[in-house]
């Protein structure tokens, strides 16, 4: 963990080809520290930084965020959009519809960022396709969402089991 006045980053390097982080954390993007944190476990690498700015996902070089992304297969970078509703939206250069049907069948409004231009996470330099792969997830959580996976254990539980299972068939599918 590193602080300085304007800085908070947590940064915690497991053994595992997958790094969940939420660049925008703290109160940026409130929420997304805790769902990123929740969702990494003792599995997964976490990282998440709290900045008094939202620097674009293309342009985000933390130096230990970027050393942590470049030793992982598969990155998922958890985002607030500025929305007040329940929708999770899925973009990023990995092919998602597993996560996205996954979603919709545990109960989530889940959908692809297509109609989303500035949340779609293509650019080839978003941090989240910076990995291994060249291809990752971007995973925006609009307000309302980020308000009931943080109170209701339940439907955090049923989250973090649907991204689990997508990120299981990732690297499966990554080592075939």
């Amino acid at each position: 963990m590193h602080k300085s006045p304007k800085l908070f980053i947590e940064a915690v390097f497991r053994a595992s080809d997958v790094l969940i982080l939420a660049p925008h954390g703290g109160n940026i993007e409130v929420g997304t520290t805790e769902i990123a944190s929740f969702l990494a476990g003792d599995r997964y690498s976490f990282y998440s930084l709290s900045a008094p700015n939202h620097k674009p996902s293309h342009l985000f070089d933390e130096p230990r965020c970027v050393e942590l992304v470049q030793k992982s297969l598969l990155v998922i970078a958890i985002h607030g959009m500025r929305e007040n509703s329940e929708k999770i939206v899925i973009g990023g250069l990995y092919d998602s519809e597993l996560l996205i049907d996954r979603l919709r069948e545990s109960g989530f409004e889940a959908e692809s960022a297509e109609r989303y231009p500035l949340l779609a996470g293509v650019h080839p330099n978003n941090i989240c396709n910076r990995g291994i792969l060249k291809r990752g997830v971007q995973i925006e959580v609009a307000t309302r969402m980020r308000d009931r996976l943080m109170r209701e254990s339940g439907m955090r539980e049923r989250f973090k089991k649907v991204v689990d299972v997508f990120i299981a068939h990732a690297l499966q599918k990554s080592r075939s």
